[in-house]
């Protein structure tokens, strides 16, 4: 009797571990790891959306990195798994701005942004297939009579090769 108790045991835990490493799958860093270049108001055209686009500068490519972001351990105890992130210039360069990190959201989303709280740029984004769709912030705490102090529009992030 204990053995069949026993063996029904396992058998729970091995169903247990089995769905709790499939939902770690759906939020595994490698599900997303990459290069995506962005683009601003997709499938948009006109004056107005050019200005709008013209007003954030040229768009970065972002890569999605695997690693674990450390140096920033408020954002990690804020949020648990937080991942690197690195913004790529139209010349190549890697730098850590606007975008700093990433981490999942959900199973199927992500907030894509900087450990810097006074000013930057985020993304919130749904998984679209192999690219990403959402909406890019831009936010500041100086506030001027001629310029807003947030701004956002609907972007498109392309998964392409890393340069």
């Amino acid at each position: 009797m204990r053995f069949v108790m026993l063996i029904g045991l396992a058998a729970v835990l091995a169903g247990c571990s089995r769905s709790g490493a499939q939902q770690d799958e759906a939020t595994h860093p490698r599900r997303l790891a990459g290069c995506y270049s962005l683009e601003l108001w997709p499938g948009e055209s006109g004056p107005d959306v050019e200005r709008r686009r013209a007003a954030w500068g040229s768009a970065p490519t972002v890569k999605l990195d695997t690693a674990v972001l450390t140096g920033w351990p408020g954002t990690t105890q804020q949020y648990g798994n937080v991942f690197v992130a690195h913004s790529i210039t139209d010349a190549g360069r890697v730098q850590d701005h606007p975008f700093g990190y990433w981490r999942f959201t959900g199973s199927d989303s992500l907030f894509v942004g900087h450990p810097g709280a006074f000013a930057g740029v985020s993304m919130e984004l749904a998984i679209d297939g192999q690219h990403l769709r959402g909406e890019i912030r831009s936010f500041t705490d100086v506030v001027s009579e001629d310029k807003p102090s947030t701004s956002s529009g609907p972007v498109l992030a392309r998964r392409v090769e890393c340069p």
